[in-house]
């Protein structure tokens, strides 16, 4: 480490993985530990399905995942930068309920990573992120998400529009839903507060599970203008074994 000053913070203040949370030597250059380094498993290192950005087993002759040869998704396409298991579970959940600048910092340089890559020559107007529940917000005090958002924007160079999206009603948490009913149950329940007319828009979030949130983003968005919905996530849910 170069940075005698960050060398000194990093010694009063040992730094963290992002990941496992486990204590680094004031000398590492990073926020993430050798051994998640080695175990994080990125999407890039997959096939992925065209649509979701999820890793398969095999493809199509669309290229798509079974599930988006059966779906109508709003969003043109979605990206993820890593695989939802073990520790970056650990690390989403913890970033939820103690927004970390660190984590954060990370976070949104992977999205940024997996954006350029993906992306390559869509020129994005701005970013948005999905609005946190009023219950998110009572409980944490803080939107995890814009956080994330606002940072890979900066990191874009891209303006962050605060406050697009917001909730009309409120839903039942997702987690316990299966995919028709996450669809049934996020049906209406967004609004898009700023006129998006001819945007190419990038809707960040922390995690890709059945893409209903991004579905119901997207038909928001659109409803007001916006020509196309890229989504990039920091990871993305699978079911298979890969």
């Amino acid at each position: 480490m170069n940075n005698p000053i960050k060398f000194l913070t990093n010694f009063i203040f040992p730094p963290k993985c992002v990941f496992c949370n486990s204590v680094l030597e004031p000398s590492h250059a990073d926020n993430v530990c050798a051994e998640c380094r080695l175990s994080v498993r990125y999407c890039k290192d997959y096939l992925c399905c065209i649509k979701c950005g999820k890793p398969v087993v095999s493809y199509g002759e669309e290229k798509k995942c079974y599930a988006c040869l059966n779906t109508r998704h709003r969003f043109t396409r979605a990206a993820s930068a890593l695989i939802y298991e073990k520790n970056v579970r650990y690390a989403v959940i913890r970033n939820k309920k103690r927004c970390v600048k660190e984590n954060v910092a990370e976070f949104a340089r992977l999205m940024s990573l997996t954006t350029e890559m993906s992306y390559d020559g869509i020129k994005f107007d701005a970013v948005v992120s999905p609005p946190p529940s009023k219950a998110s917000l009572r409980k944490n005090g803080f939107d995890h998400i814009e956080a994330i958002a606002e940072e890979l924007a900066k990191s874009l160079d891209l303006p962050y529009i605060k406050g697009c999206l917001r909730k009309v009603r409120q839903t039942p948490h997702q987690s316990s839903l299966k995919y028709a009913e996450r669809i049934e149950n996020l049906r209406g329940t967004m609004e898009c507060r700023t006129d998006m007319s001819g945007k190419t828009v990038l809707l960040a979030d922390d995690v890709l599970t059945t893409g209903a949130t991004a579905d119901e983003c997207a038909r928001a968005l659109k409803s007001r203008g916006a020509k196309k919905v890229y989504v990039v996530t920091l990871a993305t849910a699978v079911k298979e074994n890969l």
